[in-house]
């Protein structure tokens, strides 16, 4: 019996193992523990989370192998390490950036100690060490469930655009009525998908692969959501504010190398919502491994390579 405990020390970050914790639940040889700080909705609704707060009850289920991604401050990783002797790190986005030496991405692909999955070459490249599982990644597997929670929004027209901007100063959240009103005025049925930190009159939910699902393309700023929208093959538009104070040289090169479209200009936007193009982005093997099976694999390495 292998006791596998996934950790969550903010709710979001429960789908980046999410899939590994659906596969490994249905195993008799398994027990499964989570630890996070709240119930993700739409996705873990009828599930125990034992809260983050509380460390006794995980230090009493004793587990061999911890499950987390994301852990925002790097004593996060050391009381992992006391809880149990095995740790695998999953990513929460395809390819993250360095941010410094004493980011927590640095730390992690560069701890001996933590088992990381990578999601694709990109990441790779980020550590030379050893305990690298070039499975993919797992977040994929949501997009090919068909139990996924539909969002409140009606569908009344054969196309549909999916848009989902950013919070601070790399959004298009100041161009929202445009790009919104452009897809209403093409009788495109709408999604507008807010980030967790942004305001308006969107969708806030933590859970959107339903909307990958349903949308015919997508419109976003850049970031991790651009990357992941590349494993449905679908026409995808990313925005670069001009005004944006960060250095996201070495992002704007990743799309490139993978043939993401990407723009400066709204009025690029509304010219793609007219008519989008059939995407040449290959995500194959820069972002990702493989688009799919990265949950299994990591499920298979857990009950039977990594004890």
């Amino acid at each position: 019996m292998v006791r596998v405990a996934f950790v969550a020390p903010k709710p979001e970050v429960i789908k980046a193992w999410l899939p590994i914790y659906y596969y490994l639940r249905k195993k008799a040889n398994c027990k499964i523990f989570i630890h996070g700080r709240n119930k993700e909705k739409g996705y873990l609704e009828s599930v125990k989370v034992h809260d983050y707060a509380n460390k006794k009850k995980i230090k009493k289920f004793k587990p061999d192998v911890i499950v987390f991604g994301y852990p925002y401050r790097d004593k996060d990783i050391n009381k992992y390490k006391k809880w149990s002797k095995e740790l695998i790190y999953i990513n929460y986005s395809p390819c993250t950036f360095h941010k410094g030496e004493n980011s927590y991405i640095t730390n992690v692909y560069n701890d001996p100690d933590i088992w990381v999955v990578s999601p694709g070459r990109f990441m790779s490249r980020l550590t030379k060490k050893k305990k690298v599982l070039k499975f993919g990644y797992p977040k994929n597997d949501l997009y090919f469930r068909s139990d996924n929670k539909p969002l409140p929004v009606k569908l009344k027209h054969k196309v549909t655009g999916l848009y989902m901007p950013s919070w601070d100063e790399r959004s298009s959240f100041k161009y929202t009525k445009r790009i919104v009103g452009k897809m209403k005025s093409c009788e495109h049925n709408v999604i507008h998908k807010l980030h967790r930190r942004g305001k308006g009159s969107g969708l806030k939910t933590a859970h959107y692969y339903w909307a990958f699902q349903k949308a015919d393309y997508m419109i976003a700023d850049i970031g991790g959501i651009v990357e992941e929208f590349t494993v449905t093959g679908k026409p995808l538009m990313a925005f670069v504010n001009k005004s944006n104070p960060y250095d996201y040289s070495k992002y704007i090169s990743l799309l490139n190398k993978v043939g993401i479209r990407w723009t400066t200009k709204v009025d690029d936007l509304i010219k793609f919502i007219e008519n989008p193009k059939k995407p040449n982005y290959k995500p194959i093997p820069e972002i990702f491994y493989a688009l799919k099976g990265a949950s299994k694999k990591v499920g298979d390495f857990i009950l039977e390579g990594i004890l």
